[in-house]
């Protein structure tokens, strides 16, 4: 394979619903989409969706930092997939390690994999036979089961429909009213039923105190995990948080690379990561940081951003799929979420979060120009 041109594309992906959190209200999803043309006409797409509360991302930063990288792939070759997976591995993160491009690089790294998998072949899901280093993490599932998200303040209808269709763990979005989240969680607990794993995640909306407080009133209503209690700022409290409340901590918005991640087991600041493939850099940076959680005795989630299309949702399944020890998993809600998807395939999980591998090559997705184009408010072609 040889690569001919790189395309970005900045869509903005409208969803049914608001999704609300304690860091923001959205209705609209700012997007990053990279397409990757081979010289035969083969096409590999990848997404990223940039958060700037969370890498400090915006599509107008992926553009700058995208330009040039993707004009040093034109040309390359890549005599086979194994060849494809190294070169997606040496794509640069950026030259400032406290401000990784995070979701500019899962967005190409994905194209280029998408690409190479469908050249030769080969579907995403086995990218993990391509990485020796992360073996350890091979677990192949025919099948893998999704939870139910949320959003903070959702009426508890939301609730009963997750207990009807059979959703086994839910998480409740937190963070907005610290009184009111500890109300706001006896409630779906009612209706959710003492037999559904809830967990919570506070987006880093509450302070040291108020989480103390918190915590401990979840922990009598049978709350697992706490995700990101803290603002990243007050990272470094996690320690002392954890040594006073008895409710397992995940981290998020303050695990982003591979340095915060050595930090935090460093420092003990919390139980478990949630990797999204966005935020995290990609499939490989991903895979990476499960590897680093897997060998301190940490769990895993594998979650998502709210308004990823059919492509982050596929690029999520190959890893599900893939991938040994993960806790929970999140995503796949397209069709409840988007109003307008760029894949010809429906990868929405179905009754109690099961959804089958995807098994095509590359992605295992079609995406639709049509809807791409309609979603895409800026293009640029480089090659």
């Amino acid at each position: 394979m040889r690569i001919e041109r790189v395309v970005l594309r900045h869509i903005r992906v409208p969803l049914k619903v608001k999704f609300r959190t304690a860091e923001t209200e959205r209705t609209v999803s700012e997007n990053m989409v990279v397409e990757v043309v081979l010289e035969d006409g083969t096409s590999g797409f990848g997404e990223g969706v940039p958060r700037e509360y969370v890498t400090g991302e915006t599509v107008t930063t992926c553009f700058t930092f995208l330009r040039p990288v993707a004009g040093s792939l034109r040309g390359l070759g890549c005599a086979g997939f194994a060849e494809a997976v190294e070169l997606a591995g040496e794509l640069t993160f950026g030259d400032d390690p406290l401000h990784p491009q995070c979701a500019a690089r899962a967005a190409l790294e994905i194209a280029l994999l998408d690409a190479a998998g469908r050249r030769f072949g080969v579907p995403l899901f086995r990218l993990i036979e391509f990485l020796p280093d992360l073996a350890s993490l091979s677990g192949p599932r025919q099948e893998v089961r999704y939870g139910g998200v949320v959003s903070a303040g959702s009426g508890v209808l939301t609730a009963w429909k997750y207990r009807l269709y059979g959703f086994r763990d839910v998480k409740l979005k937190l963070g907005i009213d610290p009184e009111g989240d500890v109300a706001f969680v006896t409630r779906m607990r009612r209706r959710l039923g003492k037999h559904v794993d809830v967990r919570v995640d506070a987006n880093g909306g509450w302070s040291s105190k108020e989480a103390v407080r918190v915590m401990r009133k979840l922990k009598s209503l049978g709350v697992s995990f706490v995700e990101q209690p803290l603002a990243d700022a007050d990272r470094m409290q996690l320690a002392g948080l954890r040594s006073k409340t008895s409710v397992p901590v995940m981290l998020d918005e303050s695990l982003v690379s591979e340095r915060d991640a050595q930090l935090a087991v460093d420092g003990k600041l919390c139980d478990a990561f949630n990797l999204r493939i966005s935020k995290n850099g990609g499939l490989i940076p991903t895979l990476k940081l499960a590897k680093l959680a897997a060998d301190a005795s940490l769990g895993v989630q594998l979650g998502c951003h709210p308004g990823e299309t059919g492509i982050l949702s596929a690029a999520g399944r190959a890893l599900a799929s893939s991938v040994t020890g993960f806790l929970y998993l999140e995503g796949s809600c397209d069709r409840h979420l988007l109003k307008r998807n760029v894949i010809e395939e429906d990868v929405t999980f179905g009754r109690g979060g099961l959804a089958s591998r995807l098994r095509g090559p590359g992605l295992g997705v079609t995406v639709r120009p049509r809807d791409l184009d309609a979603l895409t408010t800026e293009v640029l072609e480089i090659g």
